[in-house]
């Protein structure tokens, strides 16, 4: 796997997620796939509009409040330059300095995978 920058976003503004980061993506409507759902999403959230990608993982993670599953895609193609298009701050991140981020705690295992993935 080639693994170049990631894009991640700041994360839930209100407490107890505010200031923290998180991957882009969100909730799949019942009406769509996942692929279809993470266009959507990169395109409200970043501006751009993906072309192609490939599932990595899936795993599931346990907040206090809130039971999330998450599917992580490599996108390898898109139109468009990435920007907060929610206001969000957005930053290209070399994967050797995600963990200087204060990262979701469900984004912890796709950080070890992505961070591993590159050591390799």
């Amino acid at each position: 796997m080639t693994v170049n920058r990631f894009s991640s976003r700041r994360g839930f503004r209100e407490p107890p997620y505010g200031g923290q980061w998180e991957f882009p993506g969100g909730k799949v409507n019942s009406d769509e796939s996942t692929w279809e759902a993470l266009v959507r999403e990169l395109d409200e959230e970043l501006g751009i509009e993906a072309r192609s990608g490939s599932p990595l993982f899936l795993t599931d993670h346990d907040y206090p409040d809130r039971h999330v599953r998450l599917d992580f895609w490599s996108v390898e193609r898109w139109i468009g330059a990435p920007f907060g298009r929610e206001g969000q701050q957005v930053s290209w991140v070399e994967p050797g300095r995600l963990r200087n981020y204060p990262f979701l705690k469900g984004n912890q295992l796709i950080l070890d995978r992505v961070i591993q993935a590159v050591k390799v």
